[in-house]
């Protein structure tokens, strides 16, 4: 196994502003799945060999907020325009890009618009 995790899911409720928000700092398009019972999921583009994940709204299942878990995502090639666009949208970022290591490359954290904490790591 190539990575360490290989789903995620990152707890939403309002599922239009969430999208909204991650689609923007990325520059992807998502794709919304009405599963059943309640459970919407916002899908992360990727390949099957790939890690996949999403955003993820239901009502008794997920509360957002920092007691979720703190999930690094890819930010290649670089951190700065991610955090940029984390700024422009208007949220906060809790712990400003900072050097892992040489070999572990960089990290920072911010607060998404649904009050979870997201890590990002990258090379730069």
């Amino acid at each position: 196994m190539a990575n360490r995790i290989n789903w995620f899911e990152i707890p939403i409720s309002d599922a239009n502003r969430a999208q909204s928000f991650y689609e923007n700092i990325f520059a992807i398009k998502m794709h919304r799945m009405e599963i059943g019972n309640g459970l919407t999921l916002i899908l992360f583009p990727g390949e099957p060999e790939e890690v996949q994940g999403a955003l993820a709204l239901h009502p008794d299942f997920y509360t957002p907020g920092h007691q979720g878990p703190l999930l690094y995502l890819n930010a290649n090639p670089s951190i700065d325009q991610i955090l940029q666009r984390v700024v422009l949208e208007g949220q906060r970022v809790i712990v400003p890009k900072r050097q892992i290591s040489a070999e572990r490359g960089w990290m920072a954290v911010f607060e998404d618009p649904e009050g979870n904490r997201i890590g990002l790591m990258a090379d730069q």
